[in-house]
């Protein structure tokens, strides 16, 4: 209808500066919208890259690493393979840092704890100390009354520690039937304080396994930690200590 009655070049010429018009609007929509894919794009790929970098710390054993928040947030498939990838690392550090038995953190846990706080202390120049406690005579438990009876007992002792630490403490298994506090802003007075009241509970108790009482005592070596020295370094002190306190009587506190 744009030719009626109107000479040919004039409509031609109409007809090309719509097409024109046309053409740059669909240029112009093209840009844009290859500016938004290529930005979609290239988020998406940094997103991918963060969470095929969690994963692979994970891989690798580092299970304290976290994922960025960015890959979080999203409402698409990335975003739930974030979430499922943090539900793995927390499944994966259940499985890798809790003693199945008492449900206490274990020793790898243990050593990342007090190097994370080493770490602290040299930096903020804050102190903390340990504790290590060891069940007196258990072997004799396990003779007597069974390896049932053993695990009632370490069941029994963790709970206990786990109950008597103060709020931000860590109480860990060790090894066997040794347990070990870590104190966060511990001197080693307090350190003795909180081993002492421990001790104090255990001698007092009794642990009851299929109608019969059982009565077990704790001994414990406490040390205020140094920045400069290694973890192991650190934890040497308080296990020299404890093996003291095993020689001197049993069922104490040695903080020297």
């Amino acid at each position: 209808m744009i030719g009626v009655a109107r000479p040919y070049s004039e409509t031609m010429g109409y007809v090309y500066r719509l097409s024109f018009v046309y053409a740059l609007i669909i240029i112009v929509a093209g840009v844009i919208a290859a500016l938004g894919i290529t930005g979609y794009t290239s988020k998406l790929v940094k997103h991918l890259d963060k969470l095929k970098d969690f994963m692979g710390s994970m891989a690798s054993g580092h299970l304290d690493e976290d994922l960025d928040q960015s890959v979080l947030d999203r409402e698409d498939e990335v975003g739930d393979m974030g979430r499922c990838a943090l539900f793995v690392r927390g499944s994966l550090k259940k499985l890798v840092e809790r003693d199945p038995l008492t449900n206490l953190n274990n020793r790898r846990s243990g050593n990342i704890k007090i190097e994370q706080i080493r770490r602290a202390a040299r930096k903020y120049g804050q102190i903390y100390s340990i504790a290590m406690g060891d069940i007196d005579f258990f072997k004799k438990v396990n003779d007597t009354y069974g390896h049932n009876a053993g695990d009632a007992v370490l069941s029994f002792v963790a709970n206990a520690l786990r109950t008597s630490i103060r709020g931000g403490d860590g109480a860990y298994r060790w090894g066997g039937e040794e347990f070990i506090l870590i104190l966060p802003g511990a001197s080693l007075e307090v350190a003795g304080n909180v081993a002492e009241r421990i001790r104090k509970r255990i001698e007092g108790s009794v642990i009851n396994f299929e109608g019969t009482d059982i009565h077990i005592t704790m001994s414990f070596g406490c040390a205020a930690l140094s920045a400069d020295l290694s973890a192991e370094e650190n934890i040497k002190v308080a296990d020299e200590r404890l093996y003291r306190a095993k020689e001197t009587g049993r069922n104490r506190v040695i903080t020297e």
